[in-house]
């Protein structure tokens, strides 16, 4: 006759613990995946929102004072930018003016110029961290 053999709690432990190291390595992992993936994403908006706005103020649909709210940019007339120019989605505007962590973008007016630059701070940050160096950020002759 033949014996049937049972799994021991120990042996039910044991792979638990198994899962649970393999879930925190790939997990650990992914976490900088999508760091990068934020970063990315942030960098991309970042160029193609520039250039839209910019677009847009030198068709003269827009007036880079029109941008500017008392602290930050007026999210109202950026969307309305956006709108006009018809190259965003209206269902993807909101998302289209945040960077990749959900922070929204700021928008500083070139000095003597009717152009914008857009910028991340948490991009900056990001990329500070990991001693990544970039030549995005914004000239030094911007106005607040």
């Amino acid at each position: 006759m033949k014996k049937k053999r049972a799994i021991t709690l120990l042996e039910i432990m044991i792979v638990i613990l198994l899962i649970g190291l393999i879930g925190g390595v790939v997990s650990y992992n992914l976490k900088g995946t999508l760091d990068k993936g934020k970063a990315f994403r942030t960098e991309q908006g970042m160029k193609k929102l520039e250039d839209i706005v910019n677009l847009e103020l030198q068709i003269g649909n827009t007036n880079v004072n029109d941008l500017r709210g008392k602290t930050d940019v007026n999210e109202d007339k950026l969307i309305e930018c956006l709108q006009k120019s018809g190259l965003i989605s209206s269902k993807e505007v909101k998302k289209f003016i945040r960077d990749g962590w959900g922070n929204p973008y700021l928008i500083k007016r070139v000095r003597g110029n009717n152009e914008v630059v857009v910028s991340s701070p948490k991009l900056e940050e990001y990329n500070k961290a990991h001693g990544i160096v970039t030549d995005s950020s914004p000239p030094a002759e911007t106005e607040d």
